[in-house]
């Protein structure tokens, strides 16, 4: 599609859907799918009202790209990991006031962290490699749980206090989720 803007290449899959839905790849490649009687202009036009999302997305995609994170593996072992996830918990813990059972180190590909009702805090290892930020913003949030066991304003008011730049934190992991994920102990 060439608008006045930037020209957006893209590879359109007509299928019996009724709706034109737009999907970013993992490689940055966009596909638009489309109903199968679906005009052209209306196809074009939609991508034109959706190219700043288009463009925001697809950017994301090229700067993970761009950004090699091995270079934030360093050894470790499993005790200096733990050590280095406990040491956090207790930080945020003491100096707000946090009260939980205790901490477990987990190994799970798509879970960053969790809090059982029973106070046991949970942060994936891989954590310990990240910006200290972005490992922060987690061990707030489940710690936040121990006071609020849901994603309620008042559960975000805690995390916002503590951490307010949580937002990049987030999209740091979102971004970053596949490449961490392959890693094993």
């Amino acid at each position: 599609m060439n608008t006045a803007q930037q020209t957006i290449d893209y590879t359109l899959v007509r299928s019996k859907r009724r709706t034109i839905g737009i999907e970013i790849r993992p490689d940055g490649q966009v596909l638009v799918r489309a109903p199968k009687r679906a005009a052209v202009r209306l196809i074009e036009s939609f991508i034109a009202r959706k190219q700043q999302w288009i463009q925001t997305h697809v950017a994301r995609i090229q700067d993970r790209d761009t950004i090699n994170i091995d270079h934030l593996f360093t050894p470790m072992s499993r005790d200096e990991i733990r050590r280095k996830i406990t040491d956090r918990v207790d930080i945020y813990a003491t100096t707000y006031h946090f009260t939980y059972t205790k901490v477990r180190i987990s190994n799970a590909k798509t879970r960053w962290g969790s809090c059982s009702s029973s106070g046991t805090i949970a942060i994936n290892w891989r954590l310990a490699f990240c910006p200290t930020h972005v490992m922060d913003y987690v061990i707030v949030h489940e710690l936040a749980h121990t006071e609020q066991m849901n994603h309620g304003p008042k559960f975000w008011a805690i995390v916002a206090r503590i951490c307010p730049d949580y937002k990049r934190a987030k999209a740091w992991l979102k971004d970053h989720q596949r490449a961490l994920s392959e890693w094993a102990l």
